[in-house]
C-alpha cells in the first residue's frame, strides 16, 4: 500500500482489523521520512467467506489524519 501526503511527510501509518485493535506499521523502508510512503499490511487470511475489513490510519507531521477501507478476501 502507497501513502501519499501533498503537504508534509507521513508520521505514522495505523491499521485495524475487523474493528479489532490499532497496529502500528512501519514503511518498507524502515522510517516515516517522507510525504509518499510504500507498507506491507500483514492481515492474516480468513476461513469465511465474508471479507474481512482492514481500516487504516494515516498522520503526517503536521497532525492532519486521514482514513481509508480495505475490504481482504
Amino acid at each position: 500500500m502507497v501513502v501519499r501526503d501533498a503537504g508534509s511527510a507521513i508520521r505514522r501509518l495505523e491499521f485495524s482489523v475487523d474493528a479489532g485493535r490499532w497496529q502500528e506499521v512501519h514503511p518498507v523502508d524502515g522510517i516515516n521520512d517522507s510525504r509518499e510512503e510504500t507498507y506491507d499490511i500483514p492481515v492474516a487470511p480468513s476461513d469465511s467467506p465474508v471479507p474481512r475489513v482492514v481500516v487504516v490510519r494515516a498522520s503526517d507531521f503536521l497532525g492532519n489524519i486521514a482514513t481509508g477501507r480495505i475490504d481482504v478476501p
